[in-house]
Formats: structure tokens, C-alpha cells, sequence
């Protein structure tokens, strides 16, 4: 089960956040995550990460978490074949930033 991602944040003082995630060339944003109507598997759920393969890294700047994505049952590739579980599991990397939004002045 993966840590409280939720309260660490709020506990460093994040409120919205907003989200990059990257993996082999491929940057995905979620914005505007408010940390106090949410939840932890909330948040690995919208990026489909397996809660299993979460490490954190909240100390460095800027913080960020690695995680796994679940495998794709049923996948198929590009020349119909159908590859082994792992071979569908992407790692990525997600790196956390206060949202602009509810942190202007």
C-alpha cells in the first residue's frame, strides 16, 4: 500500500497542486489536484499507477514520486500479437508543483 501522499503534501504546506508526469519522452499534466478533496489513490488512480510501486521523494526539489503503471489485461501490440504482463507496465516519474491556481497574491 502506498504512503499517504496526501497528507505528506499538505503537511509541506501544498494545497492544489499540479501534476507532470514523464516517462520515455512522454509528459502528461494533471492540474489543479486541491490535496483537501482528494486522496492518495485518487491521485494514482488518475495516473494509473499500481499503489504497490510508489516510492517517494518528497525531500528533493522539486518533490517528486516513482511509480509503475498496472498492467493492460487483454492488450494487443502492433502485429497482433499479445505481449507478457510486464512488457505493458510503463514506469514513470511525477513531479509535484504548486498549482498557480488559489496560490496568487
Amino acid at each position: 500500500m502506498a504512503k499517504d501522499l496526501v497528507n505528506k503534501l499538505l503537511n509541506q504546506g501544498f494545497n492544489i497542486v499540479d501534476l507532470k508526469s514523464i516517462s520515455h519522452g512522454t509528459v502528461s499534466v494533471e492540474k489543479e489536484i486541491w490535496l483537501s478533496e482528494t486522496n492518495t489513490e485518487e491521485i494514482l488512480d488518475i495516473l494509473s499507477l499500481d499503489k504497490d510501486s510508489i516510492q517517494y521523494y518528497l525531500s528533493e526539489e522539486p518533490p517528486y514520486f516513482e511509480g509503475k503503471t498496472k498492467p493492460l489485461a487483454g492488450y494487443v501490440n502492433s502485429k497482433g500479437e499479445v505481449p507478457s504482463m510486464q512488457d505493458t507496465v510503463v514506469s514513470f516519474k511525477v513531479f509535484i508543483s504548486p498549482s498557480a491556481v488559489g496560490n496568487e497574491e
